[in-house]
């Protein structure tokens, strides 16, 4: 297959996906969570001026800069807002056309099937990519006219960057559940219960750890709501943990090389 052949299947799938509701979802909701974080932030330093906590300003408590809004911004996205919508958008880029047999037209060309799963992936990176670039240009906006341009935005962005990675999980993740399950609703449901288990686990095994369990603050570690939390390590005392990255390859080749392996195999009717 030639490249130009190969972008042309890019171009109908960037149309696609952009095209269909939960891409249009993430794309609004990434001008709105930016906005409410901005709102938040001119609400929270009109009564910082005068809360105080056992005779300390509130102020000092809060990152009062266009820093603090990127932070929020970035927070608010990464905390299931943005997550359902990607994992509508990756479900029905596939599970949706399984499900409604549109994909095999697709198929009866002279296409290898490895193509059309890293077609769906390019369309589906850059819908993440927009994502990202759009929260962090509007919440940059926001919070300069709110907090002024001081304070250095260095680490924040970094983070951006690297929730890049974490989308990227979590759409292989839900690229592996959709040619297994063939349903849109179905794939949403059992990627977003996936999570909500991992969460708690998650704290499960942090209170262990807290009273005295070593294997359990090790097990924390290792989960993969742990791996896609990696954006949070621009805010860490430590920075970015290795641990995570690694976590978040493995989740990674994990879900597309299982997607792209059934997806070989699988019959399309």
């Amino acid at each position: 297959m030639s490249p130009a052949h190969f972008w042309r299947m890019v171009q109908a799938e960037l149309r696609a996906v952009f095209g269909r509701t939960s891409g249009k979802a993430v794309i609004i909701l990434s001008a709105l969570v930016p906005i409410l974080a901005a709102i938040a932030m001119n609400r929270a330093m009109i009564s910082a001026e005068e809360a105080t906590f056992n005779g300390t300003p509130a102020s000092t408590f809060l990152d009062m800069t266009w820093r603090g809004v990127l932070d929020w911004a970035l927070t608010g996205r990464n905390f299931f807002i943005l997550q359902l919508p990607l994992v509508l958008a990756a479900a029905g880029t596939l599970a949706g056309e399984l499900g409604d047999n549109s994909l095999r037209e697709a198929l009866t060309r002279p296409v290898p099937r490895w193509a059309v799963i890293a077609a769906k992936m390019c369309a589906l990176t850059a819908l993440s990519a927009s994502s990202l670039l759009l929260t962090w240009v509007v919440a940059l906006a926001g919070g300069g006219m709110v907090a002024g341009t001081e304070g250095d935005i260095g680490g924040v962005s970094l983070g951006f960057a690297a929730s890049l990675g974490s989308d990227l999980g979590l759409i292989a993740a839900a690229m592996l559940a959709a040619v297994f399950l063939r349903s849109v609703g179905s794939v949403v449901v059992v990627v977003i219960m996936t999570l909500i288990v991992d969460m708690a686990l998650g704290y499960g095994f942090k209170g262990l750890g807290v009273l005295g369990v070593e294997w359990a603050r090790a097990a924390a570690d290792y989960l993969p709501g742990n791996a896609l939390d990696v954006w949070q390590g621009w805010n860490a005392a430590e920075g970015f943990d290795p641990r995570q990255w690694a976590g978040l390859a493995v989740l990674f080749v994990v879900g597309l090389g299982g997607a792209l392996f059934r997806f070989q195999r699988m019959d399309i009717p």
